[in-house]
């Protein structure tokens, strides 16, 4: 799939440095293939889990539920897009990870809505990431392309200094929000450890990409007790944890079920969002209507 020309234009000025040497980069996020290659992800149903989830929003948290949407889909490369035609050579298998929030504030709800592919192999970096907003004051709209080694970006928000415009970042950078997914598809031991160089959550109305920050990863049993808050009975007290610390100071973790689906049970982050499992199901929810 081709560029625009503006685009060309525009990704030779960047948000941030962010094409260090390879010498400096920390090792990719310990992915393996098997998660994304399980046999229930072949039958042509997607995995919808619901989330009792908080986030801050005017200084205040905010209550509300985040649906996070698993499926396996094949996309044509001429569009970059799920297919509707299967008759043809340049097919390519992704997972497809959606986030949907509706979040009330006193005045007005906050809509977020973003879709995470990853070629099906590869649960380390994007293949495409879509990300919008929408909320009274306005709609913003973030696309991250994969272009050999790097990720094209490109934006449109309703905020002065913002606009539209395109760059390119880094593909050895990833993005918070990958997490969720990513880090489902490790291959789970105690006492193992990693880093990653990641970019701030780009669940945000704004377009600007917070600069990388290189953080390290801890992975060890935990026992999760459901009864100490709301949660159905797919909740597993046993789980892996994975911490995500700066220095020395921990910035989120998130809680794993043990079995082969590495289900996201709960999640913390130290900016006050949170993310603690309901239920969970096997639908087929576009065919409903």
């Amino acid at each position: 799939m081709s560029l625009p020309s503006f685009v060309l234009l525009a990704v030779s000025v960047t948000l941030f440095a962010c094409t260090p040497t390879s010498s400096s980069l920390p090792a990719a996020l310990p992915t393996t293939k098997e998660f994304a290659q399980q046999e229930v992800w072949n039958d042509g149903k997607a995995e919808i889990a619901t989330y009792d989830a908080v986030r801050v929003v005017y200084g205040k948290p905010r209550r509300h539920t985040t649906t996070m949407i698993t499926v396996k889909e094949d996309f044509n490369s001429e569009f970059d897009v799920k297919t509707d035609t299967y008759d043809r050579r340049d097919l390519l298998a992704v997972m497809k990870i959606n986030l949907a929030s509706t979040i009330q504030t006193d005045a007005y709800p906050y809509h977020y809505l973003t879709s995470m592919f990853f070629r099906r192999d590869d649960a380390a970096s994007v293949h495409k990431v879509v990300s919008t907003s929408q909320e009274w004051c306005g709609t913003t709209f973030k696309r991250f392309s994969g272009r050999g080694d790097s990720l094209v970006v490109m934006y449109d928000s309703y905020w002065d200094g913002e606009g539209n415009g395109a760059t390119i970042i880094s593909r050895d950078l990833v993005i918070e929000d990958q997490l969720l997914y990513s880090l489902r598809s490790i291959s789970f031991r105690q006492g193992m450890t990693f880093s990653a160089r990641v970019i701030p959550s780009i669940i945000t109305n704004k377009a600007k990409i917070a600069k990388p920050q290189t953080y390290t990863f801890s992975v060890m049993e935990d026992v999760y007790d459901p009864s100490s808050e709301t949660m159905s009975d797919v909740g597993r007290t046993s789980c892996w944890r994975i911490d995500m610390k700066s220095a020395d100071s921990l910035v989120a973790s998130y809680w794993f079920s043990m079995d082969s689906m590495h289900y996201l049970v709960r999640y913390r982050h130290s900016d006050g969002r949170q993310m603690t499992l309901q239920k969970i199901q096997r639908d087929d929810y576009w065919s409903k209507e």
